[in-house]
């Protein structure tokens, strides 16, 4: 992996929905669910090599990471449910249905 841009947008986030466009591969997103649960949806085709980066600041409620049709490291979602975790998102790029890993 060549790891993320030297710099990167950064964008915090409390709503209860996220979703994420390809085109905002290396950005991070700093999560607060402390008022609710957040639900992020990754889209279905990437490049190999997109990726995202999502931190939860808060371990009141979860953050959950869900592509819609692919999986992430083989499963159909990973869930962020610890103050400060954060999981780096990748695509490999395979097909019409980009396949993720998650790092962290």
């Amino acid at each position: 992996l060549g790891g993320l841009p030297k710099t990167a947008t950064v964008v915090q986030s409390s709503a209860a929905t996220l979703s994420p466009l390809a085109t905002d591969s290396g950005t991070i997103y700093i999560l607060d669910c402390s008022s609710n649960q957040i639900d992020v949806t990754i889209p279905q085709q990437t490049a190999a090599g997109t990726q995202w980066v999502f931190m939860s600041i808060n371990a009141t409620n979860n953050v959950i990471i869900t592509p819609t049709s692919a999986t992430i490291n083989g499963g159909p979602s990973k869930t962020i449910d610890t103050q400060y975790n954060a999981l780096t998102v990748v695509s490999d790029g395979t097909g019409v249905t980009s396949n993720y890993y998650a790092i962290g």
